[in-house]
Formats: C-alpha cells, sequence, structure tokens
C-alpha cells in the first residue's frame, strides 16, 4: 500500500465554464441544455469515468470524483477537456467549451430565466472574519448570498477544489483555508487572474466546511483547467501544462502533510504572514505574490515539514514562480 493510500488524503473539484456560440460569437445560457442538477449530476457521451455535468446557473459545472494521486488528477483534465468539447458539438456545433473566469452576457438575454437568478446553492465562509471581540468564531464567519441584482449580466466560473484527509487533530476548518492561501491561492495568482469575479467569490480564504475530514476551497477561478502553452525561461518548467503538473503536486501535499505533522504544520501556521497572504490575493498582485511566496517557501522549509515537502519535490520555488510571471507579463505586453 502506498503511502498516501495509508493516510487516506484526496482531492478532487468542481470547475466550471461557459458553452460559448462561434456563429453568433456570443455566450449561450446552459439553461435546458445539459440538464443534471447540485444534487445529482448526469454522465454525458465519452465523459470519463466518474464524471458528471450539471447546469448552474448560466454556467456548466463539472465533477469528478477524488484522486489519491497527483498525477492522475493533472492527466484526467485534458481528457476532461476533450470530452466536454466533443459532447457540446452533439447539442450544437458551433458549441464550444470556454474556461474564463467571467462571461457577459448581452442585454436581455438572461430575462424570464428563472435558473440564471439562483445563485448559489449555500454561502460560502471566509477564514479571515473576525468576531467584534477578536478571535474566530465559526458562526460568524458565513457570508452572506450575493444576489443576481449585483451581477447584472455577467457571470463567473470557480475552479474549486474538495480536499479530505485524517484530520485527527481536528484542525478547524478556517485554518486549513488559510493555508490553502499559502499553499495553493497565493501560487496560482500568477495565472489566476480572475478580474471582476475576484471580489465577489475569489476573496482569500473562502471554503465551505464539509465534514470534520473535508474542505472545499473555493478562492481560485477555474484557471487551471486550461493548459494553453506558454513558453517559459525556467529550466523546470517548459510550458503552462507542466507548471501545473507541479502546482498539483503542492496541491495534494498539503493534506498529506495536515495528516501527518500536524504539529510542525500548527507552527508553520503560526509564523506564515497571513495578513500580507490575504491582501496580495485580494488585490491580485502577482509582482507581490512571488515576493511574498519567498517568505512562504523559506518559512516552510524551516518549519519542520520540509523533509516530507521535498522528498515529494512538490514545491514551487519563488524564483520558478518570479520567472513565470516575467514571461506572463511579457506575453501581455
Amino acid at each position: 500500500m502506498s503511502e498516501r493510500k495509508k493516510i487516506n488524503s484526496k482531492v478532487g473539484g468542481d470547475p466550471e465554464l461557459f458553452i460559448f456560440d462561434t456563429s453568433l460569437n456570443e455566450y449561450v445560457p446552459s439553461c435546458g441544455l445539459i440538464g443534471g442538477t447540485k444534487a445529482a449530476g448526469v454522465s454525458f457521451s465519452g465523459a470519463p469515468r466518474g464524471v458528471t455535468w450539471l447546469e448552474d446557473n448560466v454556467a456548466v459545472e463539472l465533477n469528478f470524483r477524488p484522486f489519491i494521486d497527483p498525477i492522475d488528477f493533472y492527466l484526467g483534465i485534458p481528457a476532461m477537456n476533450k470530452s466536454v468539447s466533443a459532447a457540446l458539438k452533439t447539442i450544437s456545433p458551433n458549441y464550444v467549451p470556454k474556461f474564463v473566469s467571467a462571461a457577459t452576457f448581452r442585454s436581455g438575454q438572461l430575462d424570464g430565466i428563472a435558473k440564471a437568478q439562483e445563485i448559489g446553492c449555500e454561502p460560502d465562509y471566509c477564514a479571515y472574519t473576525k468576531a467584534p471581540e477578536g478571535g474566530f468564531d465559526p458562526k460568524r464567519l458565513k457570508r452572506e448570498l450575493i444576489g443576481a441584482h449585483e451581477l447584472g449580466t455577467s457571470r463567473y466560473a470557480g475552479g474549486h477544489l474538495h480536499i479530505s484527509f485524517n484530520n485527527h487533530a481536528k484542525i478547524p476548518h478556517y485554518a486549513i483555508a488559510m493555508l490553502c492561501d499559502a499553499f495553493i491561492g497565493l501560487p496560482s495568482i500568477i495565472f489566476d487572474r480572475q478580474g471582476p469575479r475576484r471580489k465577489f467569490y475569489g476573496l482569500a480564504g473562502l471554503y465551505r466546511p464539509k465534514s470534520p475530514n473535508y474542505i472545499e476551497y473555493r478562492t481560485m477561478s477555474n484557471w487551471w483547467m486550461n493548459m494553453e502553452d506558454i513558453q517559459l525561461t525556467n529550466k523546470s518548467y517548459t510550458n503552462k501544462a507542466d507548471w501545473i503538473c507541479a502546482f498539483f503536486k503542492q496541491v495534494f501535499a498539503l493534506p498529506d502533510l495536515l495528516a501527518q505533522n500536524p504539529d510542525a504544520m500548527a507552527s508553520l501556521f503560526g509564523k506564515l504572514p497571513l495578513q500580507d497572504i490575504q491582501h496580495v490575493i485580494n488585490n491580485e498582485d502577482a509582482n507581490e505574490a512571488c515576493k511574498l511566496y519567498r517568505d512562504v517557501e523559506g518559512l516552510i522549509f524551516s518549519s519542520g515539514v520540509d523533509g516530507m515537502y521535498r522528498r515529494g519535490a512538490v514545491h514551487l520555488n519563488w524564483r520558478s514562480l518570479t520567472d513565470l510571471n516575467t514571461t506572463i507579463l511579457r506575453k501581455e505586453a
């Protein structure tokens, strides 16, 4: 039995996408086209094993079984993309999937569509919300649901991660969400340019508690489903797909570390510059994210968990982040 199976940590996801009509050059609501509900997704033609889809407001949500291995997770992404593209073609030859964080529909397009006005099935929690007297009160962490009137004709897509592990130490969900920010949300900033989605759904520390052993981390958009090649100058990664592979090794490392060495992770948590991490994510500052991750990396390597971290060769060192960010900025210029 592998070490990962012994500690029973898994990562799944429910990324969302929009349907784009190439003949009309506009986004199309998924309502009435896909089927499925939050309670039960439906299989579709050519779907990989364990993958379903459903209508979520005007977007399409994909659900897939959790993985215990980051490489299997990573290899499943292009397979899902290919099957979704093919399945949409059976509905209309002009339909293509768009893994973008935001889509704007033309004026009046969403009027009269009841499902387009249903925003959110349950509220998010924000890990950084403190009680007036200080400290963290789980009852106060729940956010108000966002209304359709606040979004106008725009809708936003997430790339939520479902993280589970044997939480014998009873680490509180808000602390796990903050660690997700440090390990996942912070380095993702270089690709996860959410723009208007950020203030609604992409703030630091957003999560939903599912069970004592299970959290849904909700800060990221669906950027990780979009693997177009970006040539990099760093020796370690030659394109975006390679970097995403390394990124998901880091994602999977977090629940492993929490399960196997909770005391060292508690020590790390107490040293992390959490307010700075929150600020950088909320302001989507990629340059500062690279600088701040250098500090986070140093804390990881001095916290007592770096042995396992290095053995898995999973860390995204700050130099590669800086190099990658520079390449992206040059490409965007």
